[in-house]
């Protein structure tokens, strides 16, 4: 025996006794070697496989068909391929995943005559990866959790105060000043309260056309009460910017988020510039964006938030868009991340530029959709007044709320706190209610199949539905006449606007 032969029957011995998944099948997909580790895998003595097929054992004809069609790809292409399998447990119990590569085995002709298999069990790592994921979720709630719980606790901590100091005050403006302090931190709430729908798949887009500059000029007149007063914003927009299609609350999300940061970083004073310009695509240098737009050479809008703050190092600049990533003590919440997510969502390209001390640059860029300006909405007739309103809700600061900006429109107005009151309520109602407000998600009987109930007699009824999820979230069951929706939180103008909508709709009761 020469050294090659006792080099070939070493190797032998080492497939032989491999602690891997070791089998070679021909051409006719019959097996022509398997080790030990195979033959146990199989339930039967290595002798008892050769020459036989997968087939032997009973694995069932979809598996022994997608075997066969791998094999048959490998021997077609050449090319080793890898894939997963289940097998049953000879000794019972569950059955056994293994993960295998197979690989052609080349004649001196070049003619694949076999293909070996290198297979392992991963049944074990199987559970533990998704033992080791569940971890990370559960870490990741917690994270998340604790950011979203530090937020608000800043939030009402700024609206007490400032509530309190409201109520001290006899000056008109400082109480004026004061509540729109108020109204900008419960639009940052509901803004938290959207990133978590977002977190959990229940915040979906409501596409439309938006005037960028509108969007723009409406969020800073949110954020502008809790702005320092060293802190100028500078705006610098071109006229007749076209329009870029999105969801208008989300994109208010991102620009309040870019907004409010740059005046941090700003530490309270200096300059904000905020740019915006119609572009062309083509023309643009995409090196440095981290989130190309997906159509990058077409007539884009482009915005820029830039402000001449701290800046960040490129460590800190590449962390920037991770989840519950922050440069802050406490944790606060998916932040950029969020942000990031919106504007890929919606196709939009993003860029950031910053260094130690020169500030920071956040570059936005959205397709522009064509038309130069949004069509205004045509204003609602006034609703007719007064009108017998039905108030439902469970929770009882939502109805008295909701039930003094009724009555301060002039409409007459009955509160309940479940469906169980509001049907008596309007079962002995005389004259009938004009119009139900009510929540979707009450315990018991829900908004949908209460609204259902009351318009038994009159299909008629207008109706405003209320829920703290988005409006496509629940499209289905809004598509009625005479019927709006409201999403928790809304203002004054918002309801006021939704009760001329389904008070003037065609067919509605009282037409």
């Amino acid at each position: 025996m020469d050294g090659s032969d006792r080099l070939r029957g070493r190797l032998a011995k080492i497939a032989e006794h491999s602690a891997e998944l070791i089998e070679i099948v021909d051409r006719s997909h019959r097996w022509i070697f398997v080790n030990e580790a195979m033959a146990q895998a199989c339930g039967a003595p290595a002798r008892e496989l050769l020459g036989k097929s997968h087939a032997a054992l009973g694995l069932g004809d979809a598996l022994i068909a997608r075997v066969r069609a791998l094999h048959q790809e490998v021997f077609e292409s050449g090319e080793e391929r890898r894939h997963t399998f289940t097998l049953p447990n000879p000794e019972g119990g569950a059955s056994r995943r293994f993960e295998a590569r197979l690989v052609p085995l080349v004649e001196a002709d070049g003619r694949i005559g076999a293909l070996i298999s290198y297979g392992r069990e991963v049944t074990g790592e199987r559970a533990l990866a998704r033992k080791l994921e569940e971890t990370q979720r559960l870490e990741s709630l917690g994270l998340l959790a604790g950011g979203i719980a530090h937020d608000f606790n800043n939030l009402l901590t700024s609206i007490l105060g400032t509530a309190a100091v409201a109520r001290r005050s006899k000056d008109r403006s400082a109480i004026d000043e004061a509540l729109a302090q108020i109204e900008a931190s419960c639009i940052q709430a509901a803004g938290l309260c959207r990133q978590m729908l977002a977190h959990a798949g229940r915040e979906r887009s409501a596409r439309e056309p938006l005037d960028l500059a509108e969007v723009l000029a409406k969020t800073h007149e949110l954020i502008a009460p809790s702005l320092p007063a060293d802190l100028t914003f500078v705006f610098d927009i071109e006229a007749d910017l076209p329009t870029v299609v999105g969801d208008q609350a989300q994109l208010q999300q991102v620009l309040m988020n870019l907004l409010l940061n740059a005046a941090e970083a700003s530490e309270g004073h200096g300059q904000v510039r905020v740019r915006a310009r119609q572009v062309d695509g083509a023309s643009v240098d995409w090196s440095d964006a981290r989130v190309r737009p997906e159509r990058a050479d077409g007539a884009l809008v482009m915005l820029t938030v830039e402000d001449r703050g701290r800046g960040m190092d490129e460590e800190t600049l590449s962390r920037i868009f991770e989840p519950f990533f922050t440069t802050k003590a406490s944790g606060r919440g998916l932040g950029l991340a969020a942000t990031l997510g919106i504007l890929e969502s919606h196709g939009a390209g993003v860029a950031v530029q910053s260094a130690p001390g020169e500030g920071t640059r956040f570059r936005l860029s959205f397709e522009a959709s064509g038309a130069c300006s949004r069509p205004a909405p045509a204003a609602p007739k006034p609703a007719r007044t007064p009108q017998r309103i039905l108030v439902v809700d469970d929770e009882r600061g939502v109805r008295r709320v909701i039930a003094g900006m009724c009555s301060s429109l002039g409409h007459e107005v009955v509160s309940c706190a479940s469906a169980a009151e509001a049907l008596a309520a309007d079962e002995i109602a005389d004259p009938p209610f004009d119009l139900v407000v009510l929540d979707l998600t009450m315990p018991r009987m829900g908004g949908t199949k209460t609204l259902e109930r009351l318009r038994a007699t009159r299909p008629s009824l207008p109706a405003i539905l209320m829920s703290g999820y988005s409006e496509p979230e629940i499209a289905e069951r809004v598509r009625a006449p005479a019927t709006a929706f409201l999403q928790k939180p809304f203002r004054f103008g918002d309801l006021e606007r939704a009760l001329a909508e389904v008070l003037n709709a065609e067919g509605s009761v009282g037409e």
